[in-house]
């Protein structure tokens, strides 16, 4: 067999057999990966209290760790509250969307049949907030053993992160190799930090933003609608869309009508387009160099593999790869060939 095909094939075992590992591995990997992201996003706001502060190093890393984790441990509690919000007012909600459709109804009567009514009639009799509060109350225990999960790894990356440069000199014997690698290493680490440092405050001012659209017109559970809003944002393209729909809806429920929750979704689109296309480029520069039709497959495969959470964090994970292969010249036509411009 010819050695090129033959490599072919066994490139292509290789990463059938990764995403397998990947998709049956996902209750331990992805708060692994989260843990990292958690990790970086650490270091790098570590790394700007030192500037700002000019404390010393370690109180620095010590203060980006408290402030992560009350910042975390806010969302958790604030989200088991929003929820417990939404199964108090689940019948109030179900009696809205009745009325709305109703009204949708009426308001159309002339242009749908007696058929098509009784279809929409019986589509809505299944819509079951009850039994949706029920569903997330579930989801919300398995979110919070993850967020466990995550903490004790973001212990053990700490505590890893000490032994890291003598196990490099064990590993690697030759000074000049080891000098270059531990160059590449920092790179790729700043790289990274800067990455999700900057998509991090791009993410908060659009989340902020629309906290204050949704305030203004009386959006019950504000924060935790913009929180989603941002967190979204780390999705380009698909993600303000969801992150705008979902405020959309709990407004169109909540209010029984389509006029605010238009203009509330008009706001947010505004915002999100600004963020998105205005705001980002200028902060980002080139460093999200990322091909558009790479990012939708990888937007598939990772959402494929790992649901919404494989979603957000696609574009890190996809970055992470890119700058780790363009620092080392052997890997470095694998990152050309993701990338949108010559690194």
């Amino acid at each position: 067999m010819n050695t090129s095909l033959a490599n072919s094939f066994f490139v292509f075992g290789l990463l059938l057999m990764g995403g397998y590992v990947l998709y049956i591995g996902q209750a331990i990997l992805i708060p692994f990966v989260i843990a990292v992201f958690f990790w970086y996003l650490m270091r790098a706001l570590g790394h700007k209290i030192k500037a700002w502060t000019r404390l010393p190093g370690g109180i620095s890393k010590a203060l980006s760790i408290l402030i992560v984790l009350l910042l975390v441990a806010g969302f958790v509690q604030l989200t088991k509250g929003n929820i417990e919000q939404f199964v108090n007012e689940a019948p109030n909600y179900q009696a809205n969307i009745n009325k709305f459709i109703a009204s949708t109804m009426e308001q159309f009567m002339p242009y749908i049949g007696d058929f098509d009514r009784q279809s929409v009639q019986e589509l809505v009799a299944k819509v079951n907030f009850g039994a949706i509060a029920a569903g997330i109350v579930t989801a919300l225990g398995s979110v919070t053993a993850m967020v466990v999960t995550i903490l004790l790894y973001l212990v053990f990356l700490f505590l890893e992160e000490k032994t890291f440069e003598w196990k490099l000199r064990a590993f690697i014997h030759d000074k000049r190799q080891r000098d270059h690698a531990e160059k590449t290493l920092r790179d790729i680490g700043r790289s990274f930090e800067s990455y999700i440092g900057l998509k991090t405050l791009a993410s908060l001012g659009m989340g902020v933003a629309g906290y204050a659209v949704l305030v203004y017109f009386g959006v019950n559970n504000a924060v935790f609608w913009a929180l989603i809003f941002g967190v979204l944002n780390f999705i380009p393209y698909v993600g303000p869309v969801i992150g705008v729909a979902l405020p959309f809806l709990a407004a169109v429920v909540q209010f029984g009508d389509i006029q605010d929750p238009v203009i509330v979704a008009v706001l947010l689109s505004l915002i999100a387009f600004i963020v998105g296309n205005i705001i980002e480029p200028k902060i980002f520069g080139n460093s999200l160099n990322l091909s558009p039709i790479v990012f939708m497959i990888a937007l598939s495969v990772w959402g494929s593999l790992w649901g919404i959470i494989g979603m957000i964090l696609c574009i890190p994970i996809m970055v992470g790869i890119i700058i780790a292969l363009s620092g080392f010249e052997k890997t470095r036509k694998y990152a050309l060939l993701m990338t949108e411009r010559e690194l």
